[in-house]
């Protein structure tokens, strides 16, 4: 996932992602229309234990967010290039702050020398049904 999300990141600052119940799709574009990306993914590719809920007819749930912030969360859910080993669990959840959307992510992991360190990261997103009827 964060292999795709840096090829996506070099495209572009802002992406849209589309949680489904069986998919995830990621779409970027360089402006209005113009598609230079999209992908998806099966859910059993990404997560061992998926759940969404949505008001959606469908049960979708649509987010425009912010590339870099997310590949940065992600990095720090990874052993790669911290002092931390694989993290043990990452929950996301689409929540508010203030007026505003976040999707939280919460890591559990451990250093090397085995002390737990949670780590909660909140990515402004923007979640409107213009993007559930668009993608």
């Amino acid at each position: 996932m964060i292999d795709l999300l840096q090829s996506a990141e070099k495209m572009g600052k802002r992406g849209i992602i589309k949680f489904t119940n069986t998919t995830l799709f990621l779409i970027c574009a360089r402006g209005e229309g113009d598609v230079q990306m999209w992908s998806n993914l099966p859910v059993g590719d990404i997560f061992s234990d998926y759940r969404i809920e949505s008001n959606s007819s469908n049960n979708t749930i649509a987010l425009e967010v912010s590339i870099t912030p997310l590949v940065q969360a992600l990095r720090s859910a990874s052993s790669k290039g911290n002092d931390h080993r694989e993290a043990a669990e990452v929950t996301l959840k689409l929540s508010k702050k203030g007026k505003e959307a976040a999707l939280c992510m919460d890591i559990k992991t451990q250093t090397r020398d085995g002390k737990q360190v949670n780590v909660t990261h909140d990515i402004h997103v923007v979640a409107s049904l213009w993007l559930f009827n668009r993608v």
